[in-house]
């Protein structure tokens, strides 16, 4: 059995600073986790030459904290950029009913506010 859930979509913090963007409890029947992604979203703010990338941290009480990347989008023009949400498989452990939670520290100054979420399939 496999589910897939996602946390709510939450602002970053400053460049550099590792900031929550939300947990995901594993439903009880949850054995592994066997695949994450992040997915960034930025408003039609961006402004040229800017960029927006960085890492996902998972952490929590029934996994092994783990970090992954997340994709990079270069600006070339002004506008809005919404990275893709680059599945990663991965094989972890974890336990049910247990909080992970995820957390983002962004790489790049960007004028506007932006929003992450992430997300992962549960696997029993």
């Amino acid at each position: 059995m496999q589910k897939w859930m996602c946390s709510v979509a939450t602002a970053h913090g400053a460049v550099g600073v590792k900031t929550n963007i939300g947990a995901i409890i594993p439903p009880p029947w949850a054995k592994k986790i066997k695949a994450v992604w992040c997915n960034t979203l930025v408003g039609a703010v961006l402004a040229t030459a800017e960029s927006v990338g960085g890492i996902l941290e998972l952490d929590g009480t029934g996994i092994e904290s783990q970090a992954f990347p997340i994709d990079q989008e270069n600006m070339l023009t002004g506008g809005d950029a919404h990275l893709p949400a680059h599945i990663i498989p991965v094989d972890i452990p974890c336990s049910p009913l247990a909080q992970v939670m995820g957390a983002t520290t962004m790489d790049d100054t960007v004028t506007a506010a932006v929003l992450n979420r992430w997300g992962c399939c549960f696997e029993g």
